[in-house]
This record gives structure tokens, sequence and C-alpha cells, in this order.
């Protein structure tokens, strides 16, 4: 009897820990598995498929509720070694030069050695340099410095020229990325019978959730592939924490380099929701 008991409470508790998280969408959709990780821009969750185990991240502004079954899964502690951020290091394919990574000053080095050769602590979008990577051209000739922090996480590009580094054009600073981000927004908004102009009469603005605009690779020497990913709510201006609706978007832009270092787009590209889980 106390054997059956005392199975039985086992049985009770197993099944209070696989008790599902649920998020219920904008769209309608609901979304059960478990919450692993939380931030101001989004919801990552669990979830058991036919397939096997998948995570998805959940923008915020897409979120209409919450409810939460079992705590956030505990954050795993860090080894000794690896309690400070990783060492983002990255040598150029013809191990001619090397990025170090730096929170005040991040800079590209001569390879094996201390000689500065670009301070990259100046940049137009501030700072946020923690998690800053670089993205190498195949030939060496080029590289994109992807940095940033909270809602801004931006790119810039530098083209070697008689063995010194210069800044080029940055698509985080195009305006003809930005208002492809913009138009698609608008026409979101369109379709619900508003714009900028009817929120702001109504009390209401757009918010700022986050804008990036990052290269996410090279195909060879001469292109690139920048990612722009936008998200904005609806926001009260007297209560901007209260918000509605969200819209957005995330696209891909192939950028195709001239021998002097300027860029065009050849094409461009909208993530559907699949793709942009993917991407993710």
């Amino acid at each position: 009897m106390a054997v059956a008991t005392l199975i039985a409470l086992v049985v009770l508790d197993a099944r209070s820990h696989v008790l599902a998280d649920v998020l219920l969408l904008k769209s309608g959709e609901k979304v059960q598995g478990r919450i692993t990780n939380e931030s101001e821009m989004g919801v990552t969750i669990s979830a058991e498929t036919p397939t096997g185990k998948t995570e998805r991240m959940i923008p915020r502004a897409e979120i209409s509720s919450l409810t939460r079954n079992e705590p956030l899964a505990p954050a795993k502690t860090p080894e000794p070694e690896s309690s400070n951020p990783a060492d983002r290091s990255s040598v150029s394919p013809d191990n001619k030069w090397e990025y170090q990574s730096d929170e005040s000053v991040p800079k590209i080095v001569k390879a094996g050695t201390k000689e500065v050769a670009l301070d990259l602590s100046d940049q137009p979008a501030g700072n946020g340099f923690s998690y800053a990577t670089v993205m190498w051209a195949p030939d060496s000739k080029r590289f994109a410095f992807n940095y940033g922090q909270g809602r801004t996480h931006a790119t810039s590009l530098y083209q070697l020229r008689n063995e010194k580094w210069v800044a080029l054009n940055s698509p985080s600073e195009d305006k003809d990325i930005e208002k492809r981000a913009d138009d698609i927004v608008a026409d979101q908004l369109k379709a619900q019978g508003l714009s900028e102009k009817k929120l702001s009469k109504r009390g209401k603005y757009l918010r700022l959730i986050w804008w990036t605009v990052n290269v996410d690779r090279w195909v060879d020497s001469n292109t690139a592939i920048a990612y722009a990913s936008l998200r904005q709510v609806a926001a009260r201006r007297d209560a901007p924490g209260e918000m509605d609706d969200g819209y957005g978007t995330d696209l891909l832009f192939t950028l195709r380099f001239d021998s002097g270092g300027k860029w065009k787009i050849v094409k461009t590209h909208r993530l559907s929701d699949k793709e942009v889980e993917e991407h993710q």
C-alpha cells in the first residue's frame, strides 16, 4: 500500500513538471511548451513536435497573453573558465588581420601582433560592443562589423586600400533599406484602416521594439547579404507600457560591390514567418 502511494505521488509529481506554458498570440494562435528564455524583445519557448524538440522565439509585440505553469528554466551555471564573455577574435581568411573584441575599444590588428590597424570604437550607431562580430569577405579585402545593444543593432563596412582600412557606406544608414521596412509597416497599418496620423489622433504612436541591420554573410568577395529586422507596436502616449498590435518585417538585401567599395542593392527578399524562425 505504501509503495503504491509512493508511486502515485511520483506520477503526480512528474505530471506537475510537464504542464505546458501557454502563449496566446494576437493572431489567435496558441503556442504551448516550456518557456526557456525571456528578454525585452521576445520569449523563447521549447515544445515537443512529431519530429522532435524545437525552440521558437516569439517577439513580445506578437504576444497577447502569457500563462506560466512552471518556473522559468534556470540558467546554466557557467564554468569558471567561461565566466567572462567568450573570445570573439576573428582572423581574416588570409591570416594577415585579426579582430580583437573589447567592450570599449574593439579593433583590427595585424595578426600575431598588437599593432593596431583600425580602431572600431567610433561607430555611428553608438557603442554596444560586448557581442560585436566581424564578418570577413573571402578575399580578406573587406569586412563587416556587426554591433549594437538594446533596440538598435547596426553594421559598418570597411575595405582595404593600400594596406589601410577605410570605411564604406553603411547599410544601417541606407535610406532605401529603411524605407522598404517602413513601407511594409505602413501597408500593415493600412490593412487595418490605420496610419501613423490616425494613431496620433487616438493618442497613440508606433513604439520601436527593435531595428536591426547586420551583414548576415558573404556570398563571395564582392557580394554580401544584409539582414534587416523591424518591430514596432502601437502604444499610448500617456502610457507607453500599454501596447496594442505589433507590426514589422524581416528582409534580406543582396549587396553587390564594385572595385572601389561602392555597393548597390541587386535583390530584396521578404522572409516568411517560417524563414524568420529558421534564421533565428
